[in-house]
Formats: structure tokens, C-alpha cells, sequence
């Protein structure tokens, strides 16, 4: 808990200066409005405690906006106006009102990330908000935030397999703090069913893709101990805490722990047995049999479950074909998974298996392949903001490099550092060949150049901000149009992409858009993120260049 910047709450904190060092007021400040006393005694009286000042301006507040204000101090980080609907359904409609006079009276702040609008509340006043409900009433308000956000995680992992990814990881970052809060509740009141749900519907957008395997691993591990129900979160919510097990080097308890998803997935339905089959063949039998159970899997229940439901299964059994070395089953399939990743508008699955393509083009040799499918890749995760693949495939490109003999970008890419946000190695782990490229990019480098040289071209790497190391990564001289040979041929523009490039061109936003072709804003975001992964780019200013040269 801070400040917020309130001068009257910072007058105040010094004033305690007199009797506790600065780390016990920080400590107190977990709790500021009893400490946040003691003002000058010829003060008026609202301006002698930061409390009496926040209940003078809750006295101004109409009895709606004094619920209001009470009701989502239950939101950590803030919230948006669907979510403000959810929240008071006594008068929905009257929401936006609501909120523009709570805006007016600096109770509440509004926020742009990205597109995304949202609204919070200084920490003080958040608090003060919160000490407004009854117990029982905070219980309720904490119920009605953890079914909102059981509610947004259906509807991300419905939507997931589509052109709105980019609008779903966006949101995923920006909920977090709440997701995490209405878990930490769930866990509190003993409801590990809605807890399992929460961190495993949506596992791969919200944790994975975010490069939270560590804390998703913490979280699950938390679940399963609350307890397993016979219910399909539960038998989810068992595999993944057995797959992470796996990947952290706790096989047995993780063989454990499958087998009792296994045995509660035999009482709840085909979802959760396919689920569990999943998790089995990429954990359990990483020999080579995983591809005999994985086209099992397949056979029996593939075709039972929308795209977004199987296709981990499919990229991972592409990935299995190239490890028992029928490289033509291998490509053959990773190419029908592609195309119709693109024809679905999907960016994450196509990236993933794009760079899953590059890594088994290094593996045979073709260096020159392995650095396009790797650069596409890239592309694709600097435009989902993915730190997890964005670090997988600037390490490829280092091995690709090595391949091809150009060992001073083979050494100047591993020195490039992106954050990946996962300091338990689960990423290493989870994909043991990137850390045997890196090594095998380091030795080839080192022993060509030189100890020095290497160490030159390092440093250089090294010394690249982030949007100077992916430009690097990308090629300097990046064609407008990334192919990717035969696993991925170019895909022509629709004559609404077209269009819609067009308008970008001429400096247009996607609301302008939006308003100048008569869609939502929602489609011509969908249009430009489309234009953008068919031709390879990363930016509106490059499609934006793109759309002159046609010219």
C-alpha cells in the first residue's frame, strides 16, 4: 500500500516520522487510514485524518454511488464498465452514469492500456470503500467478482482460437491481479472447484503464453490440495499440476497425480478423458510412444472438441513425428495445422508451430529454412507481446545461425535478452532442445571466433534494448514479406484487408476505420492483426509502408 501521490496522506505519514523509522511507517502503511492521523489542530476537521477526508467526499456521493464506490473496492487493479454492470445489477443501465459522476468527484480514475478502457481507485480510497460493507456484504461482493471472472475466463478460452488473441492477452495482463485475488478467495472459502477453473480453463492464454508456468504451477499445486471433487475442473486442474510436476522435476508425484485424474475422469465424461489422455502422452511417454497414444487420442475423441480444444494435442504430435524421425509425417502435418490456423485468424498456435517447424528444420541441417520459419515466428510473438516465444525464437535463430556458419550473429543473438518472466527455468524445462541449441550455438561460436571475438560479438547482443534486439533478430534488412517455404505459403489479403491496410496507410485509426467502413471497432482490429500476420509484419507503420509500395 503507497501514498497515491496525496499530499494531505504524505503530510500526515511525516508527521510519524517523530516517534517510527521509515520501514515501520512502510510496514503500517498495509493498513494507512488508522495511521494516516494527526493533522494540524487549526485544521478543519476533514483535514486532520485522511479518513474524516474521504468521508467528507463519500457524504457528497448519492447513496448509488456510495455502493457503487463499495463494491468494486473488491477489484485489484481496476475493472471495466461490463464488469461494473456485473457488479451492481440492482440498475445497470445506469452504470455509465454512475461512473462519469464517481469521475467528477476524483473518486475514480480512468485508464487507457492499449484499447483497452478501464477504471480504479487510488489505494486510500479503495480501502476506505471496502471498510464500507458489512462482512457479510464483502463476502457477497467477493462472490459476485469471482463469478465475474469464472464468467471471463469461459469466454476467453471460448474465443481463444481466433483473430482476437491479441485483445485476449491484452486483457489476461491487465486482469491478473484480479484473477489472482478471486483464486486466493476461492481457496479461502474452501471452493476448490471454482478455483481449478480459474487457473486451469484458460491455462495456455493466461498463464503460459504470459510465461507464468511457475506461478501457474504454484497455483494448481495450491488447488489440489483444497481438494478434487469429481467434477471436469478438478480432473483439468489434477493433469496440469501432474504435467508441471513433470517439467519440475517431480515425475513421480506427477505419475501420481495422474492416475487420480485418470480414475475421476472415468466418472465425468469424454472432455475430461480426452483431457487427461493429453497430459498422459506428453508427460508419461516422451519415448516415442506418445505418438501411438496421441493418434489414438485423436482417433477417438478429436473430432468431438472445437479446434482450440485438440489442437494441443496436434501441434505436440508434429512434434512427436520429428522426434521418432518420420520428418514427412512431421511436415505434412504441421503444414495442415498452419493453413488452418491461418484461415482461422489464430497468431499464437501458428507461431508456436512455426517455430516447432524451425527447430526440426536446424535439426536437419537447413539453416537457411530454420532462420525464415524462426523470423515468422518472432514476428508473430512481438505482436502478441509473447515473452515466453519471443525469447524460444531469438535462441533458435542463434542455432539456425551457428548452422549456417555465421557465428558472430549466432553469438551477437544469444547475448540479445528479452525478459521472459520465468525464473524457475520452467520454459527450459517444458522444451529441454532449446537449451541443448544454445549450447551447441555457444560451443560452434566460441570455437570459430575465439574467445575474444565471441566475447565482442556477445557484448554487442548484450547491449541491445528490446526494440533494438528484436530488429536485430528480425534481420536488419527484413523483406516486407517473411515467407516460410513450403510449410507456410503467403497468404493474399482479402478485399477487406485490403481495404482496410489501405486505410492505414492513410493514417487512419482502427475506430476511424471502424466508422469509415461501418464496422465495429472489434472487426477492423481483427482486419489489421490479419493483414499484419499474412504479410509478416509487426507493426502499423510497416503495413503502413506496405500499402505505399503497392501503390
Amino acid at each position: 500500500m503507497r501514498l497515491d501521490g496525496l499530499p494531505l496522506a504524505i503530510e500526515l505519514a511525516a508527521t510519524r516520522m517523530r516517534a517510527l523509522a521509515a520501514g515501520q511507517i512502510l510496514d503500517m502503511l498495509t493498513e494507512p487510514l488508522p495511521l494516516l492521523t494527526g493533522g494540524p489542530r487549526d485544521a478543519p476537521d476533514r483535514q486532520r485524518t485522511m479518513s474524516a477526508t474521504i468521508e467528507w467526499s463519500y457524504a457528497l456521493c448519492t447513496p448509488e454511488e456510495q455502493l457503487v464506490w463499495a463494491r468494486m473496492s473488491v477489484f485489484q487493479g481496476g475493472w471495466d464498465i461490463e464488469a461494473l454492470e456485473w457488479m451492481y445489477p440492482e440498475d445497470a443501465a445506469s452504470a455509465l452514469d454512475i461512473v462519469e459522476s464517481l469521475l467528477d468527484k476524483s473518486i475514480v480514475v480512468r485508464r487507457q492500456t492499449g484499447n483497452l478502457t478501464y477504471f480504479d481507485m487510488l489505494d486510500t480510497i479503495r480501502v476506505f470503500g471496502s471498510h464500507r460493507l458489512s462482512k457479510a456484504q464483502l463476502r457477497e461482493a467477493r462472490s459476485r467478482h469471482r463469478d465475474w471472472y469464472l464468467d471471463r475466463i469461459d469466454a476467453l478460452s471460448a474465443d481463444w482460437y481466433g483473430p482476437r488473441q491479441a485483445y485476449w492477452l491484452a486483457y489476461s495482463r491487465r486482469e491478473l491481479p484480479n484473477i489472482r485475488a478471486a483464486i486466493e478467495f476461492c481457496l479461502a472459502e474452501g471452493d476448490a472447484t471454482s478455483a481449478g477453473r480459474l487457473v486451469a480453463t484458460a491455462a495456455r492464454p493466461l498463464w503460459i503464453a504470459n510465461s507464468l508456468i511457475a506461478e501457474m504451477h504454484r497455483w494448481l499445486g495450491l488447488v489440489v490440495e483444497a481438494g478434487t471433487p469429481p467434477t471436469p475442473g478438478a480432473v483439468a486442474a489434477l493433469a496440469f499440476r501432474a504435467c508441471s510436476l513433470y517439467f519440475f522435476d517431480g515425475k513421480d508425484e506427477g505419475q501420481r497425480l495422474m492416475a487420480q485424474a485418470r480414475s475421476i475422469a472415468e466418472l465425468v465424461g469424454d472432455a475430461a478423458r480426452f483431457a487427461v489422455g493429453e497430459f498422459t502422452a506428453m508427460a508419461l511417454y516422451p519415448d516415442g510412444r506418445e505418438v501411438v497414444e496421441m493418434e489414438n487420442l485423436l482417433a477417438k475423441y478429436g473430432t468431438t472438441y472445437l479446434v482450440h480444444s485438440r489442437s494441443g494435442t496436434e501441434s505436440r504430435l508434429a512434434g512427436a513425428y520429428d522426434r521418432v524421425g518420420d520428418v514427412d509425417s512431421g511436415n505434412a502435418f504441421r503444414e495442415r495445422l498452419i493453413s488452418r490456423a491461418i484461415e482461422a485468424g489464430d497468431s499464437f498456435d501458428t507461431m508456436q508451430l512455426l517455430l516447432d517447424a524451425s527447430l526440426a528444420a536446424v535439426d536437419r541441417g537447413e539453416a537457411e529454412q530454420a532462420t525464415a520459419l524462426a523470423r515468422q515466428a518472432l514476428s508473430l510473438a512481438l505482436n502478441l507481446e509473447s515473452p515466453r516465444t519471443i525469447d524460444r525464437c531469438v535462441e533458435a535463430l542463434a542455432r539456425a545461425a551457428a548452422e549456417g556458419r555465421d557465428y558472430v550473429r549466432a553469438a551477437t543473438l544469444l547475448g540479445v535478452s528479452f525478459p521472459n518472466g520465468d525464473p524457475a527455468g520452467a520454459i527450459a524445462n517444458a522444451d529441454p532442445r532449446l537449451g541443448q541449441y544454445r549450447a551447441e550455438a555457444e560451443d560452434a561460436a566460441r570455437e570459430s571466433l575465439g574467445g575474444r571475438a565471441y566475447d565482442a560479438a556477445l557484448a554487442a547482443g548484450k547491449s541491445m534494448d528490446v526494440d533494438e534486439g528484436a530488429a536485430y533478430a528480425l534481420g536488419t534488412q527484413l523483406p516486407t514479406r517473411i515467407t516460410s517455404g513450403h510449410l507456410a505459403p503467403s497468404q493474399p489479403l482479402s478485399p477487406r484487408e485490403s481495404q482496410v491496410a489501405a486505410l492505414v496507410g492513410q493514417g487512419l485509426t482502427d475506430r476511424q476505420i471502424a466508422e469509415r467502413l461501418v464496422i465495429s471497432r472489434r472487426t477492423a482490429e481483427g482486419h489489421v492483426a490479419s493483414g499484419l500476420m499474412k504479410l509478416g509484419l509487426t507493426s502499423r507503420s510497416q503495413l503502413a509502408a506496405w500499402t505505399v509500395d503497392q501503390s
